[in-house]
């Protein structure tokens, strides 16, 4: 993200709230001297979901929609340095490894009354392994039929191998690592996807398709009861709208804010902005279909990647909660080579044509390529400067719009297409977050990117191999020189061109206390929210 502008905006947001707030302060929440209001308005411009599965959906919609509903075994600090407790009072590791030992927190409730127990876990976790989502998430690593409940708060999972991300992606929203009731998915069936039971602080309502979606305290919750009574998530898609609305008290907060709303809000005394910054980022992407003729060779995608100015692409797009990407990490994550910034694949267009002679296209391609995208206003927006960049090189580009789901079937087929846009989520917590799910050679069409990256070349196997060494690795000094090695093989073969990590930002309302935004874009309303 460009920093320096992000954090004015956030000192300005933050002096606003104390002059709002004044010396009085809200102590310990709404009930000890805040607003009184207990009712909290939000809204999503990412779309509403089809259904609120927690496993079979995997679009921001459905976490936004059940952040608060359902909860991993772990949680994230608030910077996402640091897995905490949650449902999950302790773990450790076996001695090799390969098995992984969880203690439950006793006496927490779902929303249907029962306690959660062992066999709850056990039965979540045979979940995980039969959805793609969250079995890509956590690596593969899992044995998912083999875990072992000696007793009702004891959960020993077997590993296939080794992998020393597994405990922050079992803590991870993003990842689909939910726990679910057995009794409740076996006695609601089909209709569990569209009235969900956790143990999260707040439980399913209503939901008017098509206009909102109600939460309601849950009075059993395990760390105690919410300071709010209700949430209301309204479904806005156009974000100036929502901001509107925001302004005039429609609503409290929205998930995602243009920058030019972010900028405003950050002048607004009655107003703040939430980023989450330090937990993970959103990296846009231009992604390569490698197995046509002319984007196999690494040599032209670098030279593509030479011709793009990635900072007239964060200054335009981003100008605030952008920051320029410099590797497949974010610049704020876990194992980041410092050493890239500024430096690697920046803007040098004589480089690019070097590149291309040297590959055998010193003119271009003998046709235009097809360039895929979705409709989202900031991907739109960077086709247009990535096609006018790409003509400096003779390049042709032929742009094709369609919506999200309908790019991602195309994807998958690897034909008729050469270029596209899509956005992978990173984490500050760990390196192998997002990257081996996205990159990951053996993983077939259960990611976004292998099927485009030749996978059966020497260069693709050695890439595996690096991820696997990374992922095997629980000592975090040869964790990071092993992540660092990593980053310069991806640079070399360049499988997609990281243009820019965008810090999701939300605003709200000055006087809404604890809130924490997730790098999924999802604003997480815990026990703790309150208005002041």
């Amino acid at each position: 993200m460009n920093k320096g502008n992000m954090r004015r905006l956030l000192a300005l947001a933050l002096a606003a709230a104390l002059a709002l707030a004044g010396c009085g302060g809200g102590g310990n929440g709404g009930q000890e001297g805040g607003s009184g209001k207990t009712n909290l308005v939000m809204s999503t411009s990412v779309g509403e979901p089809g259904n609120l599965h927690p496993y079979a959906t995997n679009n921001a919609g459905v976490k936004n929609s059940i952040g608060s509903v359902y909860e991993c075994l772990f949680q994230l600090s608030g910077d996402g340095s640091e897995v905490l407790p949650g449902i999950g009072e302790s773990w450790e590791w076996s001695e090799d490894n390969m098995q992984l030992t969880i203690h439950l927190r006793q006496g927490v409730k779902f929303h249907n009354g029962e306690e959660l127990k062992a066999s709850d876990v056990a039965f979540s976790i045979r979940q995980w392994g039969e959805f793609s989502t969250p079995r890509a998430s956590l690596n593969d690593s899992l044995d998912f039929e083999n875990v072992e409940t000696p007793d009702d708060y004891t959960v020993i999972i077997h590993m296939v191998t080794p992998d020393s991300s597994v405990v922050a992606n079992m803590a991870s929203i993003q990842c689909h690592t939910f726990i679910v009731s057995e009794k409740a998915w076996n006695e609601m069936g089909d209709q569990l996807q569209y009235k969900p039971v956790g143990t999260g602080p707040f439980a399913f309502d209503e939901w008017v398709q098509g206009d909102h979606l109600s939460l309601k305290r849950f009075d059993d919750y395990w760390d105690g009861p919410a300071k709010l009574e209700t949430i209301t998530l309204r479904y806005i898609e156009e974000q100036s709208q929502a901001y509107i609305e925001l302004e005039t008290g429609g609503i409290d907060c929205m998930m995602e804010a243009l920058s030019t709303d972010i900028q405003r809000a950050g002048e607004n005394e009655n107003l703040q902005v939430i980023t989450s910054e330090g937990t993970s980022v959103r990296m846009n992407a231009l992604n390569f279909n490698c197995s046509v003729p002319e984007l196999a060779d690494a040599r032209v995608r670098q030279a593509i990647g030479y011709a793009i100015d990635k900072e007239a692409i964060q200054s335009t797009i981003w100008p605030v909660e952008g920051e320029i990407a410099y590797s497949v990490l974010p610049v704020d994550g876990w194992g980041y080579d410092e050493s890239l910034t500024g430096t690697a694949n920046g803007y040098d267009l004589e480089k690019a044509k070097q590149l291309m002679a040297e590959a055998g296209y010193p003119d271009g391609f003998d046709r235009p390529l097809i360039f895929l995208t979705d409709s989202r206003d900031y991907h739109v927006s960077t086709v247009e400067l990535i096609q006018n960049a790409l003509g400096q090189l003779g390049i042709e580009v032929e742009v094709s719009t369609i919506e999200l789901t309908a790019q991602k079937e195309i994807m998958v087929t690897g034909e008729n297409y050469d270029l596209y846009m899509l956005d992978y989520v990173c984490s500050a917590t760990d390196p192998l977050f997002g990257v081996y799910r996205s990159f990951y050679p053996p993983y077939g069409v259960t990611n976004s990117s292998q099927y485009l990256m030749n996978a059966d070349t020497a260069q693709a196997a050695a890439f595996a191999d690096s991820l696997d060494a990374i992922k095997a690795e629980f000592d975090e000094t040869a964790k990071r020189e092993r992540t660092q090695e990593m980053q310069a093989l991806f640079l070399e073969e360049m499988y997609c061109i990281p243009l820019c990590s965008q810090t999701p930002t939300g605003v709200a309302v000055a006087n809404l206390k604890n809130v924490q935004m997730f790098g999924n874009g999802t604003l997480y309303i815990g026990n703790d929210t309150y208005f002041e």
